[in-house]
Formats: C-alpha cells, sequence, structure tokens
C-alpha cells in the first residue's frame, strides 16, 4: 500500500478548518483528496487551498448527474502540500 501522508495532512487540514462544511472527505490515492461540500461553502474551501496551497492551477471543472435533480460542480487542482 503507498503511503498516503501528504494526502493525509491535506484532508487532516480541510477537517481542521471546515468541520462540518465538509459532507465527506478522503485521501483516495496518491496525489487524489476527494472532498465533497455543499453550495456555497465550497468557495471558502477553494478559497483555502489557494490561500494554503498555492492551489491556483485548475486542470478541469466537470460536472456530475446525480439522477436525483442534481448536477454537480467538480472542481480539479493541482495542489503540492509540503511533506
Amino acid at each position: 500500500m503507498s503511503d498516503l501522508k501528504r494526502e493525509q495532512n491535506v484532508v487532516d487540514a480541510l477537517k481542521k478548518q471546515f468541520g462540518d462544511k465538509l459532507l465527506e472527505v478522503e485521501a483516495q490515492l496518491p496525489r487524489r483528496v476527494y472532498a465533497k461540500v455543499a453550495n456555497p461553502d465550497h468557495l471558502d474551501v477553494l478559497k483555502f487551498a489557494k490561500e494554503k496551497w498555492n492551489a491556483w492551477h485548475m486542470i478541469a471543472v466537470s460536472s456530475v448527474d446525480t439522477f436525483d435533480s442534481v448536477i454537480a460542480a467538480v472542481y480539479h487542482f493541482d495542489i503540492v502540500p509540503p511533506h
């Protein structure tokens, strides 16, 4: 199993900063952290990531049709958190 220490540091920082505003957050794979946040709290999370980890490089924005009358936006960022 690969070491997800850097990814877990991101998860821990998000949990500490946003607590209950995070619907889900987990380190899934190396270089992959998944965070689910409700609108409009996502703006605070995006701002935090930009300020804390210089997450200015957005790779993609996509959407997911959840089939329950909701279309969710998915933001993909390239960040390199400190060790």
